[in-house]
């Protein structure tokens, strides 16, 4: 018997990255890759019946959810317009391979919720390379004067 499939695999996501901190300790983060969050589709895009974003923010001191509405290059824009690079990829099925202790920093969470297992990733750059490599994702870059060394 066959392990039951996670019905929130497949989704589309959209991940944002950002530069900005208030958190000085951050500062030595790569630039432009100092936070990250995700905004993840409802319901089935597939059919028509998606267009209503979950959006977690996962803050040093506090975590920011909220429902976005509208289709995905609305939702992209909003983020873009907020100053965010944002890739847009699926959630994955999750794959459990033991506990692994890590501090639950915004990378963590939101690897959690794109369902990502992979404990080396620490980083936001770390992450967007991560799925710019291993999975469907799409980038939207506005900002031509980001150098970030792909």
């Amino acid at each position: 018997m066959s392990a039951p499939q996670c019905p929130f695999a497949g989704r589309r996501a959209l991940i944002a990255f950002s530069g900005e901190t208030d958190v000085k300790i951050l500062k030595f983060l790569k630039p432009g890759f100092r936070h990250c969050l995700v905004a993840i589709e409802s319901g089935d895009s597939e059919t028509g019946q998606g267009g209503n974003w979950a959006f977690y923010n996962p803050l040093v001191d506090a975590t920011e959810l909220t429902t976005l509405v509208g289709p995905v290059d609305r939702v992209r824009g909003q983020l873009e317009t907020a100053g965010f690079r944002v890739l847009e990829t699926r959630t994955f099925e999750p794959v459990w391979a033991g506990v692994s202790w890590r501090p639950f920093t915004c990378v963590e969470a939101v690897k959690r919720a794109l369902g990502i297992h992979a404990p080396a990733i620490i980083t936001p750059w770390q992450l967007f390379k991560h799925v710019k490599t291993n999975s469907r994702a799409e980038e939207n870059i506005l900002d031509n004067d980001l150098k970030i060394g792909l």
